[in-house]
């Protein structure tokens, strides 16, 4: 079954890793929007028909939880005027803790009505210097409490995103990250996501890179760092499905695993990208244009690419060397990795990277491709 993306292209004000599209909030730019996002609705409800169902639903961005209610509500009702949900089994919203606390309890309340049993919450670090330096919109106390108001309000499925390997960052600090995360109420999170900060080509760390700002951090002090998070987790009680993914048993996020499966997938909203099969069985990318302008005034396509057998193939090993899964594997291809250490063999044919690998994954990729 497939799932659908919706891209929230707005924020109140910008991370200084991020390049993810979005314009500062406003209530025109938003009505704007979800007239825009309703016509789009419409002109792709056909889109299920060939997907074969829709399992889940997943709103990203941008940052969804500076959405009121009744915003959110029209846009469910868009998607079930237009798309077959009853085979919803996992509908996710991201939110910053800073809206969470700031937003009354009815709110956390209406977004359960809406159907959302799945949360994604930006935390990033337990350290107030470091969330500044981020630009983030909150401090760590706001965090914990926007995670508890979360449990109150009885989410039982809750995902916290982390970021490591950045200068400024040291082992103690992100240690006490890592601890604080696993000892939130409940028995931590069911879900954690952990990044390692990357020089994004739009964002403004890169900026402050080229300008000499910022130096960044090594290779092997971020791939020690990895192994740190490896490592407290799995104490945990964690287990590492894909390289920055991390569960409780049962717990993966069903969404993020179909894109690493290949299922198809449609994005909705500026600047996102969808995955379709073709009437003759071609996988076709087609993307959405990074501009709010241009999504409003009716031109969201941005451009599509159909895959040729061999880009297919390297997608499907790509993808499936990122999970633990592991991709099957032609034997000669794979065996000078398996001997060199960088694969292990699993049955039927497929192959994975060790865990203690996985930091170099895209490196192991690249030999294979």
């Amino acid at each position: 079954m497939a799932g659908i993306y919706v891209h929230i292209p707005f924020c109140r004000s910008f991370c200084i890793y991020c390049d993810f599209y979005s314009e500062l909030f406003s209530r025109k730019g938003s009505e704007s929007f979800f007239k825009s996002f309703s016509e789009e609705c419409a002109l792709r409800s056909s889109w299920a028909a060939s997907s074969g169902g829709i399992d889940t639903l997943y709103f990203g961005g941008g940052t969804p939880s500076l959405l009121t209610l009744e915003m959110l509500g029209r846009m469910m009702v868009c998607l079930a005027d237009n798309f077959d949900l009853s085979g919803l089994v996992e509908t996710t919203i991201e939110v910053n803790p800073d809206d969470v606390c700031s937003n009354p309890r009815d709110w956390l309340d209406g977004l359960k009505g809406l159907g959302f049993n799945r949360v994604s919450m930006g935390v990033q670090s337990f350290d107030d210097g470091i969330l500044k330096w981020m630009n983030r919109r909150h401090d760590s106390r706001e965090a914990v409490r926007a995670y508890s108001l979360l449990r109150d309000a009885g989410f039982d499925n809750i995902s916290v995103d982390l970021i490591f390997g950045f200068a400024g960052l040291d082992d103690d600090i992100w240690m006490d990250t890592l601890a604080k995360t696993a000892a939130l109420p409940g028995g931590g999170p069911e879900h954690v996501s952990a990044y390692c900060m990357s020089l994004e080509p739009g964002s403004t760390l890169t900026g402050l890179y080229r300008e000499g700002k910022y130096a960044g951090m090594d290779d092997d002090a971020a791939a020690g760092q990895y192994s740190m998070l490896q490592k407290a987790l799995a104490e945990a009680g964690y287990v590492q499905y894909e390289v920055s993914n991390f569960a409780r048993p049962g717990k993966y996020s069903r969404h993020n695993s179909s894109y690493w499966k290949g299922v198809p997938y449609l994005g909705l909203g500026p600047s996102a990208h969808s995955l379709s099969i073709t009437p003759d069985g071609r996988r076709m990318r087609s993307w959405n244009s990074p501009d709010l302008a241009s999504y409003v005034a009716g031109n969201s396509l941005g451009g599509y690419e159909l895959l040729t057998p061999e880009e297919e193939e390297e997608e499907r090993i790509m993808l499936g060397l990122r999970c633990v899964s592991g991709a099957r594997l032609e034997k000669s291809k794979a065996a000078p990795l398996v001997n060199d250490g960088l694969l292990v063999g699993l049955p039927d044919g497929f192959y994975r990277i060790p865990d203690d690998k996985l930091f170099i994954s895209e490196y192991i990729i690249e030999k294979l491709l």
